[in-house]
C-alpha cells in the first residue's frame, strides 16, 4: 500500500507540473525558448561539438518534431531526464517549452 501511495503522489505531482508548465510556456514563448537554450549551453558546456550541433539544430526546431528531438542520442532528453529523476523544479521550468511540446505530442 505504501508503494501505491508513493506512486500516486508522484503521478499527481507530475500531472500538476505538466499542467503548470503548459500554462507558463504559453505566456511567453520567446522567454521559454531562451531559458531552454541557456540550459543547453550550461549542460553541454564541456562538449563543444554536441553544443554546437544542438544550438544549430534548435534554430529549426518545430513542435511537430519534438519526439524526434527527444529520441536523439545527444539531445534534450538527457537534461529533461535528469530534471525528472531529481525532481528539479528549476530545471524543469527552464525546459518548459520542450516539455509542453512533448506532452502535447504524446497526448
Amino acid at each position: 500500500m505504501r508503494d501505491l501511495n508513493k506512486e500516486l503522489a508522484t503521478f499527481v505531482w507530475f500531472q500538476l507540473l505538466k499542467d503548470l508548465i503548459a500554462k507558463l510556456t504559453s505566456d511567453n514563448e520567446e522567454m521559454a525558448m531562451n531559458d531552454l537554450i541557456e540550459e543547453i549551453k550550461d549542460y553541454y558546456h564541456d562538449n563543444q561539438t554536441k553544443l554546437d550541433t544542438l544550438l544549430e539544430e534548435i534554430e529549426w526546431y518545430e513542435p511537430r518534431t519534438v519526439i524526434w528531438w527527444y529520441s536523439r542520442q545527444a539531445s534534450l532528453s538527457n537534461i529533461i531526464n535528469r530534471a525528472l529523476r531529481q525532481q528539479d523544479i528549476d530545471l524543469l521550468y527552464k525546459c518548459r517549452h520542450f516539455i509542453r511540446d512533448l506532452s502535447q505530442a504524446l497526448t
